[in-house]
């Protein structure tokens, strides 16, 4: 019995042992090896607490959850987390996308970027943009104020980066469900051309953006000075935020002459930048020695003015020629049993036309910042100054 025991015993012993061996066995690097694996990604971790504390940092830098990090580092070599977050973003935004893809993305922030981050200098260049989410809680996490920062970025850099682009604005329209655009595509739509004009009510010139230039910017990760494009920020994004996210809209304005300002006003902030709705507008100068913090100020109030009234045109000449006569139809049809004469009716529904330039038009409309109210054409000149461009846009409908 004794002899049964001893042998029992010493089997144990080497089984124990050979488990110890196999779980941590030394590496020629001097390091640890969890596993007989060489290629195990706990290659050269000293110990476990260091496998957990990868895992954290993963999850920190990219918010994916804690599951999906530890399936990034066992996916690469030696538990390197600039390779696992590759992983993440081709694996794991892949696997997200696949299941939000269709979700209603009704909630988001409205952004405003300007070039000069110096409230004192002016700037050449602003952005204003609008990101969407599925719901408000998550558009007003980190990830997603980041996101929206990084596309006005990237939005603005299309206009620095293209010397052809001289006058005015970039829209830009694209969804982050279609951001993944096939290399071999040769269409050579001119739509997809920077340098094509396109319509625009409130300026001279406005110019579409090629999606795959706007994604393969370059914009600033946040972290250590290092970038990626702008197509790895919005898969970061839907993998940390886990919601369908898509850029709405994204518009871009330079300066068209020197003697103007850019201002913009963001309502409902909920971050220095961002909120439910907001204004870019360009305003210049027309008399001689306007003070430039005095026009600034015009700016913004005009600005908090186009967020309240929503107008749609910068003056009647903007009004699309189709849109102006369905207007006069349906001014005419409802006087048709008037039994009043031509000439009668053309002045009367030239009369009420009016009021539909002051329901659309900025020009046209009474300054609601103003004091007095009076109409936005006229205080402009009072100052000395001109509108050239305004965008709105607001996540509200």
């Amino acid at each position: 019995m004794m002899l049964a025991s001893l042998k029992l015993s010493n089997s144990v012993s080497r089984c124990a042992f050979r488990s110890s061996s196999y779980l941590l066995r030394s590496s020629e690097s001097g390091g640890l090896i969890v596993g007989n694996n060489e290629n195990n990604y706990y290659h050269g971790i000293r110990s476990f607490a260091s496998i957990s504390a990868l895992i954290k940092e993963l999850r920190a830098s990219t918010g994916a959850p804690m599951m999906e990090c530890k399936k990034a580092l066992e996916a690469v070599d030696g538990g390197d987390l600039e390779e696992a977050a590759k992983w993440l973003r081709t694996n794991g935004s892949a696997k997200v996308l696949s299941k939000v893809s269709g979700r209603e993305a009704s909630e988001g922030l409205v952004g405003i970027c300007f070039s000069s981050s110096d409230e004192s200098e002016d700037s050449d260049v602003a952005a204003i943009v609008k990101v969407s989410s599925e719901t408000d809680f998550a558009s007003r996490s980190e990830a997603f104020f980041n996101l929206v920062k990084n596309v006005a970025e990237a939005t603005m850099k299309v206009v620095d980066d293209d010397d052809d682009v001289s006058c005015g604005i970039i829209v830009v329209w694209l969804s982050l469900l279609s951001n993944v655009v096939d290399d071999d595509d040769d269409d050579d739509d001119d739509n997809n051309n920077i340098n094509n004009k396109t319509s625009n009510n409130n300026c001279e010139g406005a110019y579409s953006v090629d999606v795959n230039q706007l994604l393969s910017i370059a914009v600033d990760n946040g972290n250590d000075g290092s970038s990626n494009t702008l197509k790895d920020t919005l898969e970061e994004a839907v993998l940390a935020i886990r919601e369908n996210l898509s850029i709405s809209q994204a518009t871009a304005v330079r300066k068209t002459t020197d003697n103007s300002i850019l201002a913009g006003y963001v309502h409902g902030k909920v971050c220095d930048f961002a909120g439910t709705s907001a204004a870019l507008v360009e305003i210049a100068s027309i008399a001689p020695n306007n003070n430039r913090e005095d026009m600034k100020e015009i700016g913004k109030k005009l600005a908090m003015h186009v967020v309240a009234a929503k107008p749609t045109y910068l003056s009647p000449s903007d009004i699309p020629e189709d849109v102006l006569q369905k207007e006069k139809t349906i001014l005419m049809e409802q006087m048709t049993d008037s039994g009043k004469p031509a000439h009668i009716l053309e002045k009367i529904v030239n009369g009420r036309l009016r009021k539909f330039y002051e329901s659309v038009c900025l020009t046209e409309q009474a300054h609601l910042v103003e004091e007095g109210n009076p109409k936005i054409s006229k205080a402009l000149a009072q100052h000395g100054v001109e509108v050239k461009f305004f965008k709105y846009n607001s996540i509200l409908p």
